[in-house]
C-alpha cells in the first residue's frame, strides 16, 4: 500500500475564510487519493467537512513566547504544507512568515499566488503558487505524485531561508 501523505496548516482561528476557501480543492484530494490523505492542523480547528480526515495539534499559547512556539513547530511532521489566504485588505498586510517557518523545518509548500508569497517564493522552484481551486488541485497533486519534486521544493527552500533570510548572515 502507498503512504500516506500528511498535508499540514498552522495558524490561527483567524484563516477560517482562508481554509473554507479551499476546502473545496482539499475535498476533491481526498476523493482523488482514497485513503492516502490525511490532514494536520496546527493551532486551528479543521473544518468540519474535513474532520474525519484530520489531526489538531493546539499549541495553548498561553503567556509562551513566539520563540517557544517555533521551537515547538521544528518538531512537528507533515508531508506537505499550505498557506492559503483569501485576497483581501487583511491578508495583503501580512507578511511571507508562513514560508520562513515552513522551509526551515524542510517543508514543501504551496501558498496563495499573493503577495507576500508571491515575492519570496519563485513558483516550481522553491514552493508552489496557487491562484484559484483548480490551481490548488494541480499543485497538491503534483507534490503528492511526484517525491522527488516535492524533495526539491523543500530542499530549495531551506537553502533559500539559509542564504537569504537568516539573521546571522544577512545583519550588519
Amino acid at each position: 500500500e502507498r503512504k500516506k501523505i500528511t498535508i499540514g496548516f498552522m495558524g490561527s482561528m483567524s484563516h477560517i475564510p482562508d481554509l473554507k476557501f479551499i476546502l473545496p480543492a482539499l475535498i476533491n484530494l481526498i476523493t482523488k487519493y482514497p485513503n492516502r490523505i490525511q490532514f494536520k492542523f496546527w493551532g486551528i480547528e479543521p473544518p468540519v467537512e474535513i474532520l474525519p480526515f484530520s489531526e489538531i495539534d493546539l499549541f495553548i499559547n498561553e503567556k509562551r513566547s513566539y520563540a517557544e512556539f517555533a521551537q515547538y513547530f521544528q518538531n512537528q511532521k507533515a508531508d506537505i504544507v499550505i498557506a492559503p489566504l483569501v485576497a483581501n485588505e487583511f491578508n495583503s498586510c501580512k507578511s511571507a512568515i508562513k514560508y520562513l517557518e515552513y522551509s526551515a523545518c524542510g517543508l514543501p509548500g504551496v501558498y496563495s499566488k499573493l503577495k507576500p508569497y508571491s515575492d519570496v517564493i519563485k513558483d516550481g522552484k522553491n514552493g508552489l503558487l496557487a491562484g484559484n481551486l483548480d490551481e490548488w488541485i494541480y499543485c497538491l497533486s503534483k507534490l503528492i505524485e511526484e517525491p522527488e519534486f516535492c524533495y526539491e521544493i523543500a530542499e530549495n527552500a531551506q537553502i533559500d531561508i539559509m542564504k537569504n533570510w537568516l539573521l546571522s548572515e544577512n545583519s550588519g
